[in-house]
């Protein structure tokens, strides 16, 4: 998914980019990991200026993290872009850059590298998350993962084939898309 979204807002495939790759999807994840975390200053905002558990501090750290490596690639780009020999991509921050230099919109690089950062974390998150928020909805639920789905499934495209092999995974899956 991640090499999706990159191609998307940068055209570049971000699987090329070892280092880079495993920075973005590290901090991306470390940050939504960080915001499910119950924090003890939500509870009783008294305690928001102590920080103690470091929830903002480490959010800080990973969040500027994500600024600086999307910076890095608008500056690549905007370089890119002085020279003679550039080809105009067609990508969403080829756009965004046009619109921010044109005289139409008020838009700076800094909106710009945070809508990306926002894209590039809903982007590699939601796929995880859509997955694990089906599973946790069908788990107290047994006999509408047996009865249901277990009709639907045979009925579609898992027959005779995967019948022994897979049954565990088909049933929840199924179930999930009637709810």
């Amino acid at each position: 998914m991640s090499n999706l979204t990159f191609a998307t807002l940068f055209s570049i495939e971000i699987i090329q980019y070892g280092v880079i790759n495993k920075e973005f999807k590290e901090h991306s994840k470390a940050i939504t990991r960080y915001m499910g975390v119950p924090n003890v200053a939500d509870f009783f905002p008294i305690f928001a200026p102590l920080d103690p558990q470091g929830m903002r501090r480490k959010v800080t750290h990973h969040l500027g993290s994500l600024l600086e490596l999307v910076q890095s690639l608008i500056d690549q780009r905007l370089q890119e872009r002085m020279t003679s020999s550039h080809h105009k991509k067609s990508d969403f921050l080829e756009t965004l850059l046009d619109l921010s230099q044109g005289n139409e919109y008020d838009l700076s690089i800094k909106e710009i590298k945070h809508l990306f950062v926002d894209l590039i974390i809903a982007g590699l998150e939601s796929s995880a998350a859509t997955t694990e928020w089906a599973m946790v909805e069908l788990l107290p639920d047994p006999p509408r993962q047996n009865g249901k789905a277990e009709s639907r499934a045979e009925e579609c495209y898992w027959r005779e084939k995967h019948r022994g092999r897979i049954r565990h995974l088909k049933t929840p899956i199924l179930a999930s898309y009637h709810q």
